[in-house]
């Protein structure tokens, strides 16, 4: 143990790895984070699963390399390239010299040298859903099931040459560590250890015993903080090329324990035993035979349950022999090893923790819709925290399990479904944009679960009673919103005789361009041109040069994200520049700066200026917003309709809750639509069709490298009227 400041870095003796490391703080004690490593060779494999898990900053207390996520509990991980620190083989006793004849083996006591741990064995977590960890740590870290008891207690292993575990999960309340475990020599060390402990003070232990899952010879002493150490010899080991046959064993079968001291392990994981040595068990003990591969050193003597062969998800490497180091960071092959972990700690013994409300949701993190979904994410990072400041909903803290959908519907689908299915959540919060909500609105309506969403373009897809939008464009956007727009331009120096139409074929700007030629028709413009591309779309100079030819007096632009700025960049080769021009749903910072998009127009429910600055809560927003868009390198840190719409979907949600006090899905949706909600757009009904409410759509422009409201005039920014060219 190496003291630093304020904090304890945990070695074993003759090694130069840093296992674990405690913070003092004045807080109960809390798991910080865990540290796995892998081989070069299989980082960029892993780095996409956990990617695609939900990327996390790096942790405060880290060294911040690597990749980070978060877990089934919302525990950070972190994985980085490192050398494996964890046995290829199983480890063999220390060896000591034989006794002189007619001298006994044993030391006294005071002769007896002291107990060396020679490495971290492994760790077990507290999980409020233990199949849904199991679940997470194969399918992204592929790690693999070696044996578990139902729901109550579950082990894990590498898939290159393991310990039979190096991270276990037992059933509790809240997440948190139940103990550390560290590899010793010899059984003589266990027994001894137990001793040195009692003698310095640390008299609160469980065993000497056996464990059957496992195999090994364990002692557990309690640490000042609250949670357990082991001392831990001849544990089971998994080579690589063995496919361990996994069981569910009966929890009176799970261990052998040679004083009796159960009541530890079932009052702190709820785990019962009820099991009494015999003269069989003890005899089994001291024999120390080896077992065949595959299989543990000792068995419990009754018929196996649901024996199974478990293979992880170390996909096509699983065989290759890549791994990870061990400590509280744990990787190997397509998989990991534990490497290392920290603690937040006191001196006083920890309390748990209600486990936090979890919310699930994806986001366009990558693909052609990614400039805008990152606005989301920050969005909803700050507004979590600002929940948890609060005191979180109900007493308990919140945690956001977001994944990358890649712009992609189809998986967004198959993600939801995971969501609620594997991790479990307890509430959704929608994706960015309508083909995304769309694919999310079918799982929510599957499971019966309400789901809040921020950016639903076609209300009249919207059919299942338990979706809310706070994209509050009313239930008829298509007519609505150009109408706005082309009434706006009425009142201009100069209304528009003619207008080109171009688009995109993602369905909500399609359905709302479709929508603006009709009324267009209706208000005697004149269309000279009208052009449809795929979403996805890379070469616009095919329809730049056809607006062009067209001379438009107004272009619409069925735009969504950076398609616009594609655009504006393919005419501007061709040195042309339209008169007047509106874009449905651009990535607003990098229109707001591009210098080609003067004057562009939008629609916005907010931006940052009076009278919606006004609104409760804004200026905090707007403050917080300002320094996490910079640090993400969002172009324009301003606060405008997608953030403010974001952010909305988080104050419907936080209502509902509160509204109800509970998580209640039936009664969430009933409060929903017989209350309005005070958000920061305004207040907020649905009990309209499709559950929309009232359109609060206005027109927004470019002016001078930002979007300012122009229209209608008493929601235009102090000194601001529609500009034209």
């Amino acid at each position: 143990m190496r003291r630093d400041g304020n904090r304890l870095d945990l070695y074993t003796h003759g090694h130069a790895h840093r296992w674990g490391t405690v913070y003092a703080n004045g807080a109960p004690k809390r798991l910080q984070y865990v540290s796995f490593a892998a081989y070069e060779d299989d980082f960029d494999a892993l780095t996409q699963r956990l990617r695609g898990a939900g990327a996390a900053d790096p942790h405060p207390l880290s060294d911040g390399q690597g990749v980070w996520t978060r877990d089934a509990d919302g525990t950070p991980i972190q994985v980085v390239v490192g050398p494996k620190v964890s046995p290829t083989a199983k480890a063999q006793a220390t060896q000591v010299p034989a006794p002189e004849p007619g001298r006994g083996a044993a030391p006294g006591r005071s002769a007896a040298a002291p107990v060396q741990p020679r490495r971290l064995s492994h760790v077990l977590l507290f999980s409020p859903d233990v199949s849904r960890q199991v679940g997470f740590y194969e399918r992204v870290l592929g790690l693999r099931l070696s044996d578990r008891s139902g729901e109550i207690i579950a082990f894990m292993h590498g898939p290159h040459a393991s310990d039979h575990h190096m991270l276990a999960f037992a059933k509790s309340e809240a997440p948190g560590l139940h103990h550390s475990s560290w590899d010793v020599g010899r059984f003589d060390d266990v027994g001894l250890g137990a001793e040195l402990m009692k003698a310095k003070g640390y008299g609160h232990g469980w065993g000497v015993g056996r464990h059957v899952v496992g195999s090994n010879y364990f002692y557990y002493v309690q640490d000042p903080w609250g949670s357990w150490a082991e001392y831990s010899y001849d544990i089971d080991f998994v080579p690589a090329d063995v496919e361990w046959r996994a069981g569910d064993h009966p929890p009176e079968d799970s261990f052998y324990a040679l004083n009796g001291g159960q009541a530890i392990i079932r009052r702190r994981i709820h785990f019962t035993s009820g099991v009494r040595p015999s003269p069989t068990t003890l005899s089994s003990i001291a024999s120390n035979r080896e077992p065949p591969e595959g299989r543990r050193a000792i068995t419990n003597g009754r018929p196996k349950r649901g024996d199974l062969r478990c293979r992880g998800d170390a996909g096509a490497n699983s065989r290759r022999r890549t791994s990870m180091r061990t400590g509280h960071r744990f990787t190997r092959g397509l998989g990991v090893a534990l490497c290392s972990f920290a603690l937040l700690a006191t001196g006083a013994h920890a309390q748990g923790t209600q486990a936090p409300i979890r919310i699930g949701s994806t986001l366009a993190l990558t693909g052609p819709l990614a400039a805008t979904a990152l606005v989301h994410k920050v969005v909803g990072e700050i507004y979590v925290e600002q929940l948890n400041k609060r005191g979180g909903l109900l007493g308990r803290p919140v945690e956001w399990i977001v994944r990358d959908d890649q712009s992609k519907p189809e998986l967004a689908r198959t993600l939801y479904e995971q969501l609620l299915t594997v991790d479990k959540v307890d509430l959704l919060m929608g994706p960015y944009a309508t083909g995304a909500i769309l694919s999310a609105m079918s799982v929510a309506q599957r499971y019966d679960k309400v789901l809040i969403h921020h950016t639903f373009g076609i209300p009249s897809l919207a059919k299942y009673d338990k979706q809310f939008p706070a994209w509050s464009l009313g239930p008829d956007p298509a007519n609505t919103v150009p109408t706005t727009v082309f009434t706006a331009l009425a009142a201009s120096p100069k209304p528009p005789k003619t207008i080109a139409v171009v688009t995109s074929k993602f369905p909500s700007v399609h359905f709302m361009s479709l929508g603006a030629r009709e009324v267009a028709k209706k208000r005697g413009l004149n269309e000279v041109l009208f052009l449809e591309w795929d979403f996805g779309n890379l070469d616009y100079g095919p329809i730049a040069a056809r607006i062009k030819d067209a001379k438009p007096d107004f272009l619409w632009v069925g735009a969504l994200g950076l398609e616009g700025n594609q655009l504006l960049e393919a005419m501007n080769k061709i040195d042309y520049a339209p008169a007047e021009h509106f874009y449905m749903y651009p990535a607003p910072g990098p229109m707001s700066k591009s210098p080609l998009a003067k004057n562009a127009l939008s629609m916005t429910m907010f931006e940052e200026h009076p009278p919606f600055t006004n609104a409760a809560g804004a200026k905090e927003f707007i403050d917080l917003y300002h320094e996490r868009a910079a640090k993400a390198g969002i172009p324009d840190t301003s606060v405008e309709v997608q953030a403010a719409a974001s952010y909305t979907a988080w104050q419907i949600l936080e209502a509902a809750v509160r509204g109800t006090n509970s998580i209640d899905d039936a009664k969430m949706a009933a409060w929903l639509k017989a209350n309005r909600v005070e958000t920061i757009q305004g207040k907020l009904r649905f009990d309209g069709p499709s559950n929309y409410g009232d359109d609060l759509m206005r027109v927004k422009q470019v002016q001078n490298g930002r979007w300012v409201t122009v229209y209608p005039k008493e929601y235009a920014a102090p000194g601001a009227t529609l500009l034209v060219q």
